[in-house]
């Protein structure tokens, strides 16, 4: 594997983690904002 391709790689991860971990936020946000609000 070339130094670029696996740099493209690790990249795509990354980005995958963090879009990953942002839905999680929203949807845990979500949840505990219905809960205050009723």
């Amino acid at each position: 594997m070339t130094a670029s391709l696996s740099n493209f790689i690790a990249s795509l991860i990354a980005g995958g983690v963090v879009v990953g971990v942002i839905a999680i936020a929203l949807i845990v946000i979500s949840k505990s904002d219905r809960i205050l609000r009723s």
